[in-house]
């Protein structure tokens, strides 16, 4: 069983020297596939947290004119607090 082993590492690396040039392109090849696939994911993680922060820091002011009724601002509150992507509603 080892000496079967030492056989395959020892052609193994007989072949890596032989054919230098087509074993460094490939191993290049392997490094820059490892390299996108690890960017893809640094980049989809940063891009999730980046939206996830910025999701929980939008703010949105209303402003009524003076003589606005207060039936219809009450109105638009509780139609602006019935909708699923509000958390909370402050008036002042």
């Amino acid at each position: 069983m080892l000496t079967g082993f030492r056989r395959v590492v020892r052609a193994g690396f007989v072949g890596f020297w032989r054919n230098a040039y087509v074993s460094l392109a490939s191993i290049f090849v392997l490094m820059v596939a490892l390299f996108v696939i690890g960017a893809t994911i640094f980049v989809d993680q940063l891009l999730s947290t980046s939206l996830s922060t910025i999701q929980s820091k939008v703010d949105i002011n209303v402003y009524f004119v003076p003589d606005a009724p207060q039936g219809e601002i009450d109105a638009l509150r509780a139609a602006v607090e019935a909708l699923p992507e509000v958390a909370h509603v402050t008036y002042t």
